[in-house]
């Protein structure tokens, strides 16, 4: 069930807290405010893309992510890893992209 994706995500939480510290972004996201959302229908709104759960850790060169969100009726949860170098080579490449020749 998609209940199930909140309940690993919730594990996989404790487990990067336990290896990692404490978090510098733990949030749950609504994209549309306005929109209420029962309680009881929070995980298919995770999987309908109405509600994102998101943990950051910022560590010594590189940042962890760990995202519970939703696409196509499908729950996706990830783990990103991201050095402060890929990052920046990520940003150059967005700046040289955007930048008229």
């Amino acid at each position: 069930t998609n209940d199930e994706y909140i309940e690993q995500y919730e594990v996989v939480k404790k487990a990067l807290k336990k290896q990692y510290g404490r978090t510098v972004i733990d949030t749950i996201q609504q994209k549309d405010s306005s929109m209420r959302i029962d309680p009881d229908k929070t995980s298919d709104a995770v999987c309908n893309g109405e509600l994102l759960y998101a943990a950051q850790w910022d560590l010594p060169g590189s940042d962890v992510q760990l995202l519970l969100r939703g696409e196509n009726s499908k729950c996706i949860l990830s783990i990103l890893y991201i050095s402060e170098e890929a990052f920046r080579q990520i940003m150059e490449g967005r700046e040289n992209k955007d930048t008229p020749r």
